[in-house]
């Protein structure tokens, strides 16, 4: 691969500083001559090779800048690759290739690289989008590397809009026969408990999905025992809207109670079923999900995989900033029914205000440690979203570990946001997150990520998840 060498002047983020008078320099296309071992020719002696030591093995990178098409993951050609020095400096330039494929060696002195993207489609809202993975560290594939859809690119023929249903849940067969239960189902309240006098009012749900099935659960009145039945709509005899009509008959699946393997969850926490697909960039299909205070069953016949999940959340106000925290985590279920569960990340009532307090409100330049907020945590993602004077808006995205040093990343004559400013944003955001079970660290968790880039419940590795979001807003 051959680089464009930064010979330029460059612009840091917020305060202007000139650099000039590069050097020249030897071409790239040096390294693709073979040169014979020097030969040293002594009077009188035999002609004898003397070998040069082997030079270090050039470090390499390699991905693919693709977009979401119409029919699926398209490759998105030249797209601009910029390498950075570890201050944020331009150290060379390139661009993917008609395939969207960038590799090539890493050249020296060049420790980020980041993505620009200018060929945007209008309709998207932003004009630039920015991708930053920071830390180079030995040979690496990204793998694939999602931008927006090119200006050039047709409007897809999306399917009409979605049109929510209502319908009425008859349950009046269930009452006498299970009096005492509770009916679990997608509804407002989640759960019911049958009483032969209430057949009289029929629960309503709505549906905005067009799905062709419903799921409920019955569960007895000490929880020890629960059904589920997959039951479709018919029409009403009695007026326009369709009736979902529950019958002893539907519930057929017997529920395998789950049991904890660790410690049970203080949370509280939900059951999500999945049925698999066919669809890779989306493997999974949710069938349905419920609280585990309703009914702590999963039902292998109805769904091909179970999750145990779990949320937290907090909003306080800072300085100028209101923050809101969510704290997530996810743990697989077993057939069996057997779960370890996976604590969600604590809301750490400090971190966000030591964040602003260290770091000043007008500069990109970014110091950050968040490694004690959870030894598990693997890796950051920063969001920011702003324009510059000329109008420009710029989506920029930052994949880091979980300390470090944001630079004054300069982009050149490709980007230039000289007169960007980190104050005048209304939000931004950053994002941490692990696989608990997947390779410790930085580096080998980012190759994980890029060789397995979508969830894979199968997969040790994908056993469980943690997620934690902060997002500043003014």
């Amino acid at each position: 691969m051959n680089y464009k060498k930064a010979c330029i002047t460059l612009f840091p983020v917020i305060v202007t500083v000139g650099l000039s008078g590069c050097g020249s320099s030897s071409s790239n296309q040096d390294k693709d001559v073979q040169i014979d071992p020097p030969v040293i020719q002594t009077p009188g002696a035999s002609t004898t090779p003397v070998v040069s030591p082997t030079p270090p093995v050039a470090q390499s990178i390699e991905l693919k800048t693709v977009f979401d098409g119409c029919d699926g993951r398209e490759a998105k050609p030249n797209v601009n690759i910029i390498f950075h020095a570890n201050n944020g400096a331009v150290v060379a330039t390139g661009l993917s290739d008609e395939n969207g494929i960038f590799k090539g060696d890493i050249p020296d002195g060049a420790q980020h690289i980041s993505l620009v993207d200018t060929n945007i489609k209008e309709s998207i809202g932003v004009k630039n989008q920015i991708l930053t993975h920071m830390d180079l560290q030995g040979s690496m594939n990204l793998g694939e590397l999602r931008f927006y859809r090119p200006k050039s690119y047709p409007n897809c023929n999306s399917a009409a809009t979605n049109t929510c249903v209502s319908y009425k849940v008859d349950h009046s067969e269930l009452d006498s026969a299970y009096s005492g239960y509770s009916l679990v189902g997608d509804f407002e309240s989640s759960q019911v408990t049958l009483d032969i006098l209430s057949s009289s009012k029929p629960i309503e749900i709505q549906d905005c999905n067009e799905r062709d099935l419903f799921h409920f659960m019955l569960v007895s009145p000490d929880g020890g025992v629960a059904k589920a039945a997959s039951v479709a709509p018919q029409a009403s005899d009695t007026d326009d809207e369709p009736v979902i009509k529950l019958v002893t008959d539907n519930f057929i699946y017997a529920g395998q109670a789950i049991e904890f393997t660790g410690t049970e969850p203080s949370e509280s926490t939900s059951i999500y079923a999945y049925r698999e697909t066919q669809n890779t960039s989306l493997p999974y299909q949710r069938v349905f999900n419920w609280s585990t205070a309703a009914a702590g069953f999963i039902f292998p016949e109805i769904a091909d995989h179970h999750q145990l999940r779990t949320s937290l959340n907090d909003t306080k106000t800072i300085a100028d900033y209101k923050v809101t925290t969510y704290s997530s985590s996810r743990a697989t279920i077993s057939e069996n029914g057997q779960v370890e569960f996976e604590a969600p990340v604590s809301l750490n009532s400090d971190f966000e205000a030591g964040f602003l307090s260290e770091n000043s409100p007008s500069s990109f330049s970014i110091d950050f440690d968040f490694s004690n907020i959870d030894d598990r945590l693997q890796q950051t993602y920063w969001t920011f979203d702003f324009s510059i004077a000329s109008g420009e808006t710029y989506q920029w995205n930052i994949y880091a570990g979980t300390a470090g040093t944001i630079p004054e990343f300069q982009f050149g004559e490709i980007a230039d946001i000289s007169d960007a400013n980190f104050s005048s944003m209304t939000e931004f955001e950053v994002d941490m997150w692990a696989h608990p079970h997947a390779p410790d660290g930085f580096q080998a968790y980012r190759a994980f990520r890029a060789a397995h880039p979508y969830a894979n419940f199968s997969m040790p590795e994908y056993k469980s998840f943690i997620n934690v979001s902060y997002w500043f807003r003014k």
